[in-house]
């Protein structure tokens, strides 16, 4: 399913924009107009376009692949993995990559490379002020990166791994559920069921997508039918609605759901958003020949890499270049150089990181997973 890696593509620049927002466009991401430096920015935040920005709904849409893909191996192969195995390799699947990371950024505040706190003072985010610790301890990072699949601490040496503990919680309880139920029409009203009870939390978008996985599954067992054009339209309108309440202020959904809070909204309709973004791709032959593009699967099958690195990066490239170039641009115009930059160091810097950290722990992780006289087992 090579459109898949197209989408996370998507997914991880998406993530990527919002990071970058935050740290220099703050109000784009906060509201708050005493973080602003132009209108445009409060306008962009209140807006549809502030899709573009919203890495919160990019990583429930990861959320749901995470679901869907392990209840599609366990649909299409025949090996039979123990849940000893799973958890294992999962966790060294999420923590080499994690760990990698954490130390990185202790070396690059050892060594002095960031520079969050002053390029801060004159982009007023505060989020980019606290983004990583102003005094490194090694054993601190050693031991976040370690933790991070089961911690519910935040990684202050890398606030992009929260979500760790939710693809590691998340998957093992697919995992588990799959084992005790088995494929049939009782196990996929279970997962719809189980989604349902649970949509004020982020777990419900990996019931979410073990749910579209057997739906999927039976689907391409009766000859999967081609959408008509009114189908794939109302989807379109559905989805654009959806990912109008889960984009603009959260303030907003009050209107819909009166009496309940705001942060809950928020995930419910990032849920409902992210289900219907893996159910079009996978309904529409149109989005995956363009998500199948070769430089797309490219970036997204290295988007576990950029997503753990890109932060670090921001905290240290894009804030030295922007404090270099600011005595001599206006605002935006040294953003813009930042950014372009940022993006070159980002490309230059997850290629390997994927080479030697995150293929290192696939391979690890395969290998505990698949015990050595399961290697030739056959595929459905």
């Amino acid at each position: 399913m090579w459109h898949f890696e197209g989408l996370r593509c998507i997914l991880v620049i998406v993530v990527f924009l919002h990071h970058f927002a935050a740290a220099f466009y703050p109000a784009m991401i906060f509201g708050l107009q005493q973080f602003g430096h132009s209108p445009w920015e409060r306008w962009v935040y209140a807006t549809p376009l502030a899709v573009v920005l919203d890495g919160r709904l990019a990583v429930f849409v990861f959320f749901v692949l995470t679901g869907f893909f392990i209840i599609h191996e366990r649909n299409t192969s025949t090996r039979n993995i123990t849940v000893w195995r799973f958890t294992v390799s999962r966790y060294f699947r999420l923590v080499l990559p994690s760990l990698a990371s954490t130390v990185l950024a202790y070396i690059f505040i050892r060594l002095g490379t960031v520079a969050n706190v002053g390029a801060a003072q004159i982009t007023r985010s505060p989020w980019l002020s606290n983004v990583l610790p102003s005094h490194p301890n090694l054993v601190t990072a050693i031991t976040e990166g370690v933790q991070s699949p089961w911690s519910t601490q935040i990684v202050t040496y890398n606030f992009n791994l929260w979500p760790i503990q939710m693809f590691f919680i998340g998957s093992l309880v697919i995992f588990l559920l799959s084992r005790w139920w088995k494929r049939g029409t009782v196990r996929t009203l279970g997962w719809a069921a189980i989604a349902l009870i649970s949509i004020g939390t982020q777990f419900a978008s990996f019931f979410l997508g073990a749910l579209l996985a057997d739906l999927f599954s039976a689907l391409t067992n009766r000859n999967r039918p081609t959408l008509s054009w009114a189908a794939v339209a109302s989807g379109v309108m559905l989805g654009f609605f959806t990912l109008l309440l889960g984009s603009v202020p959260t303030m907003f959904n009050s209107i819909f759901a009166p009496g309940t809070s705001p942060a809950t909204m928020n995930v419910v309709f990032n849920t409902v958003a992210a289900g219907l973004i893996v159910s079009g791709v996978l309904l529409s032959h149109g989005w995956q020949r363009i998500l199948s593009r070769p430089p797309l699967v490219a970036i997204g099958q290295m988007s576990f890499s950029l997503y753990v690195v890109h932060l670090l990066v921001i905290a240290t490239v894009s804030t030295n270049i922007f404090l270099a170039v600011t005595p001599y641009l206006a605002y935006d115009g040294a953003v813009a150089v930042t950014f372009a930059l940022t993006v070159i160091a980002v490309a230059i810097v997850t290629p390997p990181f994927y080479r030697y950290v995150e293929r290192s722990s696939h391979r690890l992780a395969e290998k505990i997973k698949i015990p050595p006289e399961q290697n030739n087992a056959p595929d459905r």
